[in-house]
């Protein structure tokens, strides 16, 4: 009997680090089409889906 059990765990063990590993590698996965962000630029997408230069406004320092 302890065998079987010892046998059993085994087998739970195996299949369970498998399903782990294979849930990891859902997240490694990288699409090839995605690009990275340009921080030199930016737009400004308005409801209709045009874009536009975005130009951020900083108020002036307080002397």
């Amino acid at each position: 009997m302890k065998r079987y059990v010892r046998w059993i765990c085994a087998a739970l063990f195996l299949t369970a680090a498998a399903a782990v590993i294979w849930f990891l590698y859902l997240f490694t996965q990288v699409d090839v089409s995605m690009q990275y962000i340009d921080w030199t630029t930016s737009i400004q997408v308005m409801p209709d889906g045009t874009e536009k230069p975005f130009k951020m406004k900083l108020p002036h320092a307080m002397n």
